[in-house]
């Protein structure tokens, strides 16, 4: 009896795949569930499916917030912002939720953002200090296989640019760290 009812399942089982499926019907079949599961996946997980966007204009505000320059290089700036994204694939939500809460909060300089309490949120502060490490260092990451910015470009140079030269290939003649420092 059971083998009759399985027998009986399965011939319409494969009545109803094999007699109905060919070519056109598949290609109909898989494009509407693929469809369905983008709407879902668009759906189900707004703040994973769509990154926020960051413009130009608004990572040169936050940039310059952050660190208190307003003469950042914008090429510096997204070169940063690049190196950040591909070692941190949710640093364009995190960045944003950052510039919204101080924009809502309307702090002016990085020294009232420190003492806010956006500033003692240890995920904001991340973010921000994410942000100002690969400005400031010229590297985003931690370790040997972090990413490369900038060397002439790192603000940790500007505080002694006029007496340290900044690490290149012998930026000024070969040897010239081992001629004595004239008085001026």
């Amino acid at each position: 009896m059971n083998d009759g009812l399985d027998r009986c399942g399965s011939d319409v089982w494969a009545q109803l795949v094999v007699g109905s499926l060919n070519r056109r019907s598949f290609l109909t079949h898989a494009s509407t569930i693929a469809a369905g599961l983008i709407v879902f996946n668009t759906f189900a997980e707004p703040g994973l499916a769509i990154p926020e966007h960051i413009t130009q204009k608004e990572l040169i505000k936050i940039a310059s917030f952050l660190t208190g320059k307003p003469d950042l290089a914008d090429e510096f700036a997204k070169r940063a912002y690049d190196a950040l994204v591909a070692d941190m694939p949710d640093y364009p939500q995190r960045l944003r939720i950052l510039m919204d809460k101080i924009s809502a909060a309307r702090l002016k300089d990085v020294d009232a953002f420190r003492v806010s309490p956006i500033g003692t949120d240890g995920d904001l502060m991340t973010t921000a200090t994410a942000l100002i490490g690969a400005l400031y260092t010229g590297r985003v990451g931690n370790d040997y296989s972090g990413r490369f910015i900038a060397y002439r470009e790192a603000l940790m140079y500007r505080p002694t640019a006029n007496e340290t030269p900044i690490p290149a290939y012998a930026p000024m003649v070969l040897g010239y760290w081992a001629q004595p420092v004239k008085d001026r």
